[in-house]
Protein backbone atom coordinates (compact mmCIF):
# COMPACT_ATOMS: atom_id res chain seq x y z
CA UNK A 1 0.00 0.00 0.00
CA UNK A 2 3.03 2.10 0.68
CA UNK A 3 4.29 1.68 -2.64
CA UNK A 4 0.48 2.26 -4.14
CA UNK A 5 0.42 5.57 -2.48
CA UNK A 6 4.22 6.89 -3.07
CA UNK A 7 3.54 6.25 -7.03
CA UNK A 8 0.35 8.23 -6.61
CA UNK A 9 1.83 11.38 -5.31
CA UNK A 10 4.21 11.17 -7.25
CA UNK A 11 1.71 10.89 -10.35
CA UNK A 12 -0.84 13.50 -9.60
CA UNK A 13 1.65 16.56 -10.27
CA UNK A 14 2.18 14.98 -13.47
CA UNK A 15 -1.11 14.75 -14.24
CA UNK A 16 -2.22 18.10 -13.09
CA UNK A 17 0.71 19.17 -15.34
CA UNK A 18 -0.40 17.72 -18.80
CA UNK A 19 -3.46 19.57 -19.14
CA UNK A 20 -1.26 23.03 -18.05
CA UNK A 21 1.19 22.14 -20.65
CA UNK A 22 -1.51 21.42 -23.51
CA UNK A 23 -3.37 24.97 -22.76
CA UNK A 24 -0.10 26.90 -22.68
CA UNK A 25 1.26 25.20 -26.23
CA UNK A 26 -2.17 26.01 -27.02
CA UNK A 27 -1.91 29.68 -26.80
CA UNK A 28 1.36 30.26 -27.91
CA UNK A 29 0.44 28.12 -30.90
CA UNK A 30 -2.61 30.73 -31.03
CA UNK A 31 -0.73 33.74 -31.02
CA UNK A 32 2.05 32.70 -33.68
CA UNK A 33 -0.21 31.45 -35.77
CA UNK A 34 -2.53 34.43 -35.90
CA UNK A 35 0.33 36.83 -36.54
CA UNK A 36 1.80 34.63 -39.26
CA UNK A 37 -1.70 34.30 -41.12
CA UNK A 38 -1.76 38.22 -40.51
CA UNK A 39 1.58 39.13 -41.97
CA UNK A 40 0.68 36.52 -45.08
CA UNK A 41 -2.36 38.24 -46.07
CA UNK A 42 -0.72 41.41 -45.55
CA UNK A 43 1.59 41.16 -47.93
CA UNK A 44 -1.02 39.34 -50.40
CA UNK A 45 -2.62 42.58 -50.00
CA UNK A 46 0.47 44.64 -50.51
CA UNK A 47 1.71 42.56 -54.22
CA UNK A 48 -2.22 43.25 -55.26
CA UNK A 49 -2.01 47.04 -54.93
CA UNK A 50 -2.06 48.79 -58.59
CA UNK A 51 0.60 51.64 -57.55
CA UNK A 52 -0.84 53.56 -60.98
CA UNK A 53 1.69 52.71 -63.66
CA UNK A 54 3.01 49.91 -65.46
CA UNK A 55 5.13 47.37 -63.92
CA UNK A 56 5.58 44.39 -66.35
CA UNK A 57 7.59 44.14 -69.06
CA UNK A 58 9.38 47.73 -67.96
CA UNK A 59 13.26 47.67 -67.43
CA UNK A 60 14.91 50.61 -65.64
CA UNK A 61 18.28 52.28 -65.63
CA UNK A 62 19.86 55.25 -64.81
CA UNK A 63 22.63 57.15 -66.64
CA UNK A 64 25.06 60.23 -65.10
CA UNK A 65 26.25 62.30 -68.05
CA UNK A 66 28.14 64.73 -65.02
CA UNK A 67 30.23 62.06 -64.13
CA UNK A 68 31.62 62.35 -67.43
CA UNK A 69 31.70 65.72 -67.56
CA UNK A 70 28.67 67.01 -68.89
CA UNK A 71 27.78 70.40 -68.05
CA UNK A 72 24.50 72.00 -67.27
CA UNK A 73 22.40 71.97 -70.64
CA UNK A 74 24.61 69.56 -72.30
CA UNK A 75 22.95 66.70 -70.19
CA UNK A 76 19.69 67.87 -71.28
CA UNK A 77 21.21 67.59 -75.06
CA UNK A 78 22.56 63.71 -73.95
CA UNK A 79 19.09 62.56 -72.46
CA UNK A 80 17.61 63.68 -75.81
CA UNK A 81 19.78 61.59 -77.95
CA UNK A 82 19.56 58.82 -76.09
CA UNK A 83 15.97 58.82 -75.67
CA UNK A 84 16.19 59.07 -80.02
CA UNK A 85 18.71 56.07 -80.06
CA UNK A 86 15.83 54.08 -77.63
CA UNK A 87 13.29 54.84 -79.57
CA UNK A 88 14.48 53.29 -82.91
CA UNK A 89 15.59 49.97 -81.20
CA UNK A 90 13.83 46.92 -82.37
CA UNK A 91 11.49 45.77 -79.90
CA UNK A 92 11.07 48.56 -77.64
CA UNK A 93 7.40 49.75 -77.19
CA UNK A 94 7.80 52.73 -75.51
CA UNK A 95 11.09 54.52 -73.73
CA UNK A 96 10.96 57.67 -71.17
CA UNK A 97 12.76 59.49 -68.62
CA UNK A 98 12.36 60.68 -65.31
CA UNK A 99 14.62 62.41 -62.52
CA UNK A 100 13.84 60.11 -59.39
CA UNK A 101 13.90 56.01 -59.57
CA UNK A 102 10.04 55.30 -58.59
CA UNK A 103 9.22 52.71 -55.80
CA UNK A 104 12.26 54.20 -53.65
CA UNK A 105 13.01 56.79 -51.24
CA UNK A 106 14.53 58.96 -53.97
CA UNK A 107 12.21 61.83 -53.81
CA UNK A 108 11.81 65.68 -53.82
CA UNK A 109 9.52 67.24 -52.01
CA UNK A 110 8.60 70.92 -51.71
CA UNK A 111 5.90 73.50 -50.56
CA UNK A 112 2.34 74.75 -52.92
CA UNK A 113 2.24 78.18 -53.49
CA UNK A 114 -0.77 78.96 -55.56
CA UNK A 115 -0.33 82.31 -56.95
CA UNK A 116 -3.68 82.44 -58.96
CA UNK A 117 -5.54 82.05 -56.23
CA UNK A 118 -6.21 84.02 -53.35
CA UNK A 119 -6.17 82.33 -51.00
CA UNK A 120 -2.03 81.46 -52.30
CA UNK A 121 -0.54 79.63 -49.49
CA UNK A 122 -2.29 76.29 -48.33
CA UNK A 123 -1.50 75.80 -44.51
CA UNK A 124 0.29 72.32 -44.61
CA UNK A 125 0.26 72.36 -48.28
CA UNK A 126 3.43 70.21 -49.93
CA UNK A 127 4.20 68.29 -53.23
CA UNK A 128 6.17 65.66 -54.47
CA UNK A 129 8.29 66.44 -57.48
CA UNK A 130 9.31 64.75 -60.38
CA UNK A 131 11.15 65.93 -63.32
CA UNK A 132 10.53 64.16 -66.50
CA UNK A 133 10.72 64.41 -70.07
CA UNK A 134 8.00 63.79 -72.83
CA UNK A 135 7.66 60.16 -73.60
CA UNK A 136 7.41 60.12 -69.36
CA UNK A 137 3.36 59.37 -69.07
CA UNK A 138 3.44 56.61 -72.51
CA UNK A 139 6.09 54.22 -70.92
CA UNK A 140 4.97 54.17 -67.49
CA UNK A 141 1.21 54.22 -68.44
CA UNK A 142 -0.14 57.05 -66.84
CA UNK A 143 -3.39 58.09 -67.91
CA UNK A 144 -4.56 61.62 -68.32
CA UNK A 145 -7.52 62.47 -66.67
CA UNK A 146 -8.07 66.31 -68.32
CA UNK A 147 -5.49 68.65 -70.15
CA UNK A 148 -2.10 67.63 -71.53
CA UNK A 149 0.82 66.04 -70.71
CA UNK A 150 4.52 67.26 -71.19
CA UNK A 151 5.19 68.02 -74.46
CA UNK A 152 8.40 67.80 -76.61
CA UNK A 153 7.51 71.96 -77.45
CA UNK A 154 8.16 72.54 -73.49
CA UNK A 155 11.46 73.24 -73.89
CA UNK A 156 13.83 76.39 -71.93
CA UNK A 157 12.44 79.09 -74.02
CA UNK A 158 9.12 78.03 -73.55
CA UNK A 159 6.28 79.25 -70.71
CA UNK A 160 7.12 76.89 -67.37
CA UNK A 161 4.56 74.02 -67.28
CA UNK A 162 3.83 71.22 -65.13
CA UNK A 163 1.25 67.94 -64.67
CA UNK A 164 -0.46 67.54 -61.30
CA UNK A 165 -1.98 64.42 -59.96
CA UNK A 166 -5.83 64.50 -59.07
CA UNK A 167 -4.85 64.08 -55.38
CA UNK A 168 -3.09 67.20 -56.26
CA UNK A 169 -5.94 68.36 -57.90
CA UNK A 170 -9.00 67.44 -55.12
CA UNK A 171 -7.02 68.35 -52.29
CA UNK A 172 -5.40 72.18 -53.15
CA UNK A 173 -8.08 72.76 -56.59
CA UNK A 174 -11.32 71.47 -55.75
CA UNK A 175 -14.69 72.28 -57.00
CA UNK A 176 -12.10 74.28 -59.67
CA UNK A 177 -10.61 73.41 -62.93
CA UNK A 178 -6.85 72.54 -62.58
CA UNK A 179 -5.70 73.34 -65.92
CA UNK A 180 -4.88 77.03 -65.67
CA UNK A 181 -3.94 77.89 -62.58
CA UNK A 182 -0.46 78.83 -61.72
CA UNK A 183 1.78 77.74 -59.22
CA UNK A 184 5.28 78.96 -57.71
CA UNK A 185 7.93 77.02 -57.20
CA UNK A 186 12.09 77.38 -57.54
CA UNK A 187 11.70 81.17 -57.53
CA UNK A 188 9.55 80.62 -61.38
CA UNK A 189 5.88 80.82 -62.00
CA UNK A 190 4.32 76.89 -63.05
CA UNK A 191 1.38 76.51 -65.42
CA UNK A 192 -0.48 73.53 -64.89
CA UNK A 193 -1.53 72.31 -68.23
CA UNK A 194 -3.22 68.85 -67.55
CA UNK A 195 -4.49 66.14 -64.17
CA UNK A 196 -3.15 62.66 -64.58
CA UNK A 197 -4.10 60.14 -62.60
CA UNK A 198 -2.64 58.43 -59.36
CA UNK A 199 0.60 57.12 -58.54
CA UNK A 200 2.59 55.89 -55.93
CA UNK A 201 6.30 56.26 -56.72
CA UNK A 202 8.06 55.97 -53.51
CA UNK A 203 6.05 53.18 -50.61
CA UNK A 204 3.39 51.25 -51.99
CA UNK A 205 2.30 51.24 -48.60
CA UNK A 206 0.96 54.92 -48.68
CA UNK A 207 -1.87 56.62 -50.07
CA UNK A 208 -0.61 58.55 -53.41
CA UNK A 209 0.53 62.05 -52.46
CA UNK A 210 -0.11 65.26 -53.83
CA UNK A 211 2.45 65.17 -57.35
CA UNK A 212 3.95 67.51 -59.83
CA UNK A 213 5.48 66.56 -62.95
CA UNK A 214 7.86 69.20 -64.68
CA UNK A 215 9.98 68.97 -68.02
CA UNK A 216 13.28 68.34 -67.40
CA UNK A 217 14.60 70.48 -70.33
CA UNK A 218 12.60 73.42 -68.01
CA UNK A 219 15.08 72.74 -65.13
CA UNK A 220 17.77 75.45 -65.98
CA UNK A 221 16.61 79.25 -64.90
CA UNK A 222 17.46 81.44 -62.72
CA UNK A 223 19.53 80.32 -59.55
CA UNK A 224 19.32 76.29 -60.78
CA UNK A 225 20.94 77.44 -64.07
CA UNK A 226 24.26 75.60 -62.90
CA UNK A 227 22.53 72.59 -61.46
CA UNK A 228 20.55 70.76 -63.64
CA UNK A 229 19.78 67.02 -63.33
CA UNK A 230 22.99 64.87 -62.87
CA UNK A 231 21.63 61.98 -63.30
CA UNK A 232 18.66 60.50 -64.42
CA UNK A 233 16.27 56.99 -64.76
CA UNK A 234 15.01 55.29 -68.35
CA UNK A 235 12.15 53.23 -68.17
CA UNK A 236 11.95 50.93 -71.46
CA UNK A 237 8.84 48.89 -71.88
CA UNK A 238 9.83 46.04 -74.23
CA UNK A 239 8.69 42.11 -74.25
CA UNK A 240 11.79 40.96 -75.46
CA UNK A 241 13.50 38.95 -72.59
CA UNK A 242 15.61 41.57 -70.13
CA UNK A 243 19.15 40.30 -70.92
CA UNK A 244 18.55 41.09 -74.76
CA UNK A 245 17.11 43.97 -74.31
CA UNK A 246 20.10 45.21 -72.29
CA UNK A 247 22.39 44.34 -74.12
CA UNK A 248 21.12 46.27 -76.71
CA UNK A 249 20.58 49.47 -74.62
CA UNK A 250 24.00 48.89 -73.67
CA UNK A 251 25.01 48.91 -77.16
CA UNK A 252 23.37 51.95 -78.32
CA UNK A 253 24.33 54.27 -75.14
CA UNK A 254 27.65 53.39 -75.28
CA UNK A 255 27.78 54.14 -79.72
CA UNK A 256 26.39 58.03 -77.97
CA UNK A 257 29.28 58.31 -75.50
CA UNK A 258 31.48 55.28 -74.14
CA UNK A 259 32.33 57.70 -70.86
CA UNK A 260 28.85 57.22 -69.46
CA UNK A 261 28.08 54.20 -67.82
CA UNK A 262 25.18 52.43 -67.53
CA UNK A 263 23.78 51.71 -64.02
CA UNK A 264 21.42 50.45 -61.67
CA UNK A 265 19.92 48.27 -64.19
CA UNK A 266 16.61 46.21 -63.14
CA UNK A 267 13.40 45.61 -63.93
CA UNK A 268 9.96 47.03 -62.23
CA UNK A 269 9.06 44.01 -61.24
CA UNK A 270 12.42 43.64 -59.11
CA UNK A 271 11.95 47.23 -57.98
CA UNK A 272 8.78 46.31 -56.52
CA UNK A 273 9.79 43.40 -55.09
CA UNK A 274 12.48 45.29 -53.42
CA UNK A 275 10.04 47.41 -51.80
CA UNK A 276 8.25 44.98 -49.96
CA UNK A 277 11.58 43.29 -48.84
CA UNK A 278 10.82 44.36 -45.35
CA UNK A 279 7.27 42.96 -45.20
CA UNK A 280 8.36 39.51 -47.17
CA UNK A 281 10.81 39.15 -44.60
CA UNK A 282 8.43 39.59 -41.58
CA UNK A 283 6.02 37.24 -43.46
CA UNK A 284 8.65 34.49 -44.14
CA UNK A 285 9.84 34.56 -40.44
CA UNK A 286 6.61 34.69 -38.88
CA UNK A 287 5.79 31.82 -41.36
CA UNK A 288 8.56 29.81 -40.09
CA UNK A 289 7.72 30.10 -36.59
CA UNK A 290 4.26 29.31 -36.87
CA UNK A 291 4.91 26.14 -38.67
CA UNK A 292 7.46 25.32 -35.90
CA UNK A 293 5.00 26.29 -32.98
CA UNK A 294 2.68 24.39 -34.86
CA UNK A 295 4.55 21.22 -35.31
CA UNK A 296 5.73 21.37 -31.33
CA UNK A 297 1.95 21.58 -30.44
CA UNK A 298 1.34 18.92 -32.60
CA UNK A 299 3.63 17.02 -31.23
CA UNK A 300 3.37 17.99 -27.80
CA UNK A 301 -0.24 17.63 -27.85
CA UNK A 302 0.07 14.03 -29.03
CA UNK A 303 2.96 13.76 -26.52
CA UNK A 304 0.75 14.42 -23.46
CA UNK A 305 -2.01 12.68 -24.93
CA UNK A 306 -0.10 9.70 -25.67
CA UNK A 307 1.57 9.82 -21.56
CA UNK A 308 -1.50 9.95 -20.18
CA UNK A 309 -3.02 6.64 -22.20
CA UNK A 310 0.24 4.61 -20.98
CA UNK A 311 -0.54 5.39 -17.67
CA UNK A 312 -3.99 4.44 -17.80
CA UNK A 313 -2.87 0.69 -20.18
CA UNK A 314 -4.32 -1.05 -16.78
CA UNK A 315 -7.28 0.74 -16.58
CA UNK A 316 -7.98 0.71 -20.13
CA UNK A 317 -7.23 -3.12 -20.43
CA UNK A 318 -9.67 -3.88 -17.62
CA UNK A 319 -12.34 -1.74 -19.33
CA UNK A 320 -11.72 -3.78 -22.37
CA UNK A 321 -11.53 -7.01 -20.70
CA UNK A 322 -15.03 -6.82 -19.26
CA UNK A 323 -16.83 -6.39 -22.92
CA UNK A 324 -15.95 -2.12 -23.86
CA UNK A 325 -15.81 -1.25 -27.22
CA UNK A 326 -12.99 0.25 -29.12
CA UNK A 327 -15.32 3.79 -29.40
CA UNK A 328 -16.19 3.29 -25.82
CA UNK A 329 -11.99 4.19 -25.48
CA UNK A 330 -11.49 6.58 -27.82
CA UNK A 331 -14.54 8.96 -27.09
CA UNK A 332 -13.18 9.99 -23.50
CA UNK A 333 -9.41 10.49 -24.80
CA UNK A 334 -10.98 12.54 -28.05
CA UNK A 335 -13.08 14.33 -25.65
CA UNK A 336 -10.46 15.04 -23.17
CA UNK A 337 -7.95 16.42 -25.98
CA UNK A 338 -10.37 18.26 -27.29
CA UNK A 339 -11.93 19.97 -24.42
CA UNK A 340 -8.50 21.26 -23.12
CA UNK A 341 -8.13 22.72 -27.02
CA UNK A 342 -11.22 24.58 -26.59
CA UNK A 343 -9.69 25.98 -22.97
CA UNK A 344 -6.52 26.80 -24.60
CA UNK A 345 -8.03 28.77 -26.88
CA UNK A 346 -10.72 30.62 -24.61
CA UNK A 347 -7.41 31.12 -22.62
CA UNK A 348 -5.29 32.47 -25.51
CA UNK A 349 -7.91 34.81 -27.44
CA UNK A 350 -6.93 37.35 -25.36
CA UNK A 351 -3.53 37.22 -25.32
CA UNK A 352 -3.81 36.66 -28.80
CA UNK A 353 -5.45 39.82 -29.50
CA UNK A 354 -3.05 41.71 -27.11
CA UNK A 355 -0.29 40.76 -29.41
CA UNK A 356 -1.58 40.84 -32.15
CA UNK A 357 -2.57 44.99 -31.69
CA UNK A 358 1.64 45.37 -31.69
CA UNK A 359 1.90 45.11 -35.28
CA UNK A 360 -1.13 46.62 -36.27
CA UNK A 361 1.02 49.30 -38.11
CA UNK A 362 2.98 46.13 -40.51
CA UNK A 363 -0.34 45.06 -41.98
CA UNK A 364 -2.25 46.31 -45.06
CA UNK A 365 -5.95 46.06 -46.32
CA UNK A 366 -6.41 44.17 -43.23
CA UNK A 367 -7.57 44.41 -39.79
CA UNK A 368 -6.02 43.15 -36.88
CA UNK A 369 -9.37 40.94 -35.52
CA UNK A 370 -9.95 39.90 -39.04
CA UNK A 371 -12.64 37.12 -38.74
CA UNK A 372 -11.05 35.03 -41.52
CA UNK A 373 -7.72 34.70 -39.96
CA UNK A 374 -8.73 33.96 -37.40
CA UNK A 375 -11.24 31.44 -37.87
CA UNK A 376 -8.78 29.73 -39.93
CA UNK A 377 -6.10 29.82 -36.78
CA UNK A 378 -9.02 28.16 -34.16
CA UNK A 379 -10.20 25.94 -36.85
CA UNK A 380 -6.37 24.84 -37.30
CA UNK A 381 -5.79 24.46 -33.91
CA UNK A 382 -8.98 22.32 -33.42
CA UNK A 383 -7.68 19.67 -36.48
CA UNK A 384 -4.24 19.04 -35.14
CA UNK A 385 -5.76 18.26 -31.58
CA UNK A 386 -8.47 16.17 -33.05
CA UNK A 387 -5.77 14.17 -35.45
CA UNK A 388 -3.57 14.39 -32.04
CA UNK A 389 -6.15 12.14 -29.73
CA UNK A 390 -7.35 10.15 -32.68
CA UNK A 391 -4.08 9.10 -33.37
CA UNK A 392 -3.59 8.60 -29.56
CA UNK A 393 -7.07 6.78 -29.04
CA UNK A 394 -6.41 4.35 -32.00
CA UNK A 395 -3.42 3.46 -30.21
CA UNK A 396 -5.45 2.89 -27.02
CA UNK A 397 -7.42 0.88 -28.69
CA UNK A 398 -5.17 -1.52 -29.77
CA UNK A 399 -3.82 -2.76 -26.50
CA UNK A 400 -3.91 -6.09 -26.09
CA UNK A 401 -5.64 -6.49 -22.37
CA UNK A 402 -4.05 -9.67 -21.70
CA UNK A 403 -0.82 -8.28 -22.23
CA UNK A 404 -1.59 -5.22 -20.24
CA UNK A 405 -2.77 -6.98 -17.44
CA UNK A 406 0.17 -9.50 -17.59
CA UNK A 407 2.83 -6.48 -17.56
CA UNK A 408 0.79 -4.51 -14.25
Amino acid sequence: MHSLRSRGAIGAPRLRLGPVLIVGQICLSLVVLAGAGLSLRSLFNLQRIDPGFVIENTLLFRLNPASAGYADAARIGYYDRVQAALDNLPGVQHAGLMQFLPLTDEVSVGGVQLTSLADAQIEGSYTFRQMVNARFFDVMGIPLITGRAIAASDTADSPKVIVVNETFARRYLAGRDPVGHTLRMWSAEWRIVGVCADTIFDDVKDEPPPTSYFPMSQRLYGRFAATSVASATFAVRSDLPASVLTADIRRVVTAIDPAVPLMDVMMQTALLAQNLGRERMIAILGSALATLSFVLCAIGLYGIIAYDVSRRRGEIAIRMAIGAQRGDVARPIVRQALTLTVIGTIVGLPVMFGAILLIRSQLHGIEPHDPATLAAVVMTLLLVATLAALLSAWRATRIDPIEALRSE
